[in-house]
């Protein structure tokens, strides 16, 4: 598969062994992971389930995108993005996907919340929900 799925569209992801770990996900996407933590929940291998891309709409903040999100399914563990990059290696240039669980801790004045994204190219990080977050963002959301 080459693009990314249309927003609303039902598609299924399986997760890998190196797609579980959290820690892991920082190692491979962040130069220096030592000030890292993750406090998210242990994911296992083989696992597979539904998901759609949706659209939040604008919103005055990241709580108020992840409340409207929970309409459309849950909040999936922000490991299955490497799941889906892995599934749809081509980005499709449109904007970014995000996961909106802020489930790492990153390095800075204090420790700060981060979630996992893809950019409109293709590249995987993560960033700080205070971030701005625009209405074309796309979530990926576990279908009910």
């Amino acid at each position: 598969m080459s693009s990314y799925p249309p927003v609303g569209e039902i598609f299924e992801l399986t997760l890998t062994k190196d797609q579980c770990d959290g820690m892991k996900m920082v190692r491979n996407l962040v130069r220096d992971p030592k000030y890292w933590r993750y406090n998210g929940q242990k994911l296992t291998a083989g696992s597979t389930a539904k998901f759609k891309l949706v659209k939040s709409g604008f919103c005055d903040n990241f709580q108020e995108a992840a409340d409207r999100l929970k309409e459309h399914g849950e909040i999936p563990a922000g490991q299955w993005l490497q799941a889906f990059k892995a599934a749809y290696p081509e980005p499709d240039g449109s904007y970014p996907v995000g996961v909106a669980d802020c489930s790492w801790e990153g390095p800075g004045l204090g420790a700060f919340a981060r979630f996992p994204y893809l950019s409109s190219d293709g590249v995987m990080g993560f960033i700080w929900p205070g971030s701005r977050l625009g209405e074309y963002w796309r979530w990926l959301v576990l279908c009910k």
